[in-house]
């Protein structure tokens, strides 16, 4: 009986960590505000329910220019990661038309369950013209129980400006 090449070998093992995270995402809500008002958009960790993802990490590409971030309230936790004993660290980072809101999610030896995990609370500008605002969520990792890496797809949202 002969051994399997290394190369062969390879791709079975990356074909089984890719396979460990097949089925997971995260999802961004798209709400609709008036000028000067707060748009929420919700965060959803969809996952199979043996999946056990300890932490997450993401970037929110956000348009500044028509949209404010707040600081103070910026991203939040929902209850049920604050019970699974997660914390919340995020950094904002501008460029010339966009927010770049980088947050990470972890702590305890909890999972993070499947679900509502988080707000984006955003501020429509004053002066933002009706129509669409594009979200986009990317580089979005997770960490597995055996500390896997866990890649999760992109996901945008469209934040709808109405006209007063």
């Amino acid at each position: 009986m002969s051994a399997r090449p290394l190369w062969q070998a390879m791709i079975g093992l990356v074909t089984v960590a890719s396979a460990s995270c097949s089925g997971q995402s995260v999802t961004l809500s798209g709400p609709t505000a008036f000028p000067g008002e707060y748009a929420a958009i919700d965060m959803t960790l969809e996952t199979p329910s043996k999946a056990e993802v300890l932490a997450l990490e993401w970037e929110a590409v956000i348009p500044f220019q028509q949209l404010d971030i707040d600081t103070d309230r910026m991203m939040r936790l929902t209850v049920a990661l604050q019970d699974a004993g997660k914390s919340l660290h995020c950094a904002v980072l501008q460029a010339a038309s966009v927010a770049t809101l980088r947050c990470i999610v972890a702590g305890g030896v909890k999972r993070i369950p499947a679900g509502l995990i988080g707000i984006i609370s955003t501020r429509i500008s004053d002066t933002a013209a009706p129509g669409p605002l594009k979200i986009r969520l990317q580089n979005v990792v997770g960490v597995g129980r055996n500390l896997e890496k866990l890649r999760l797809d992109d996901a945008e949202a469209t934040v709808t400006v109405r006209r007063r």
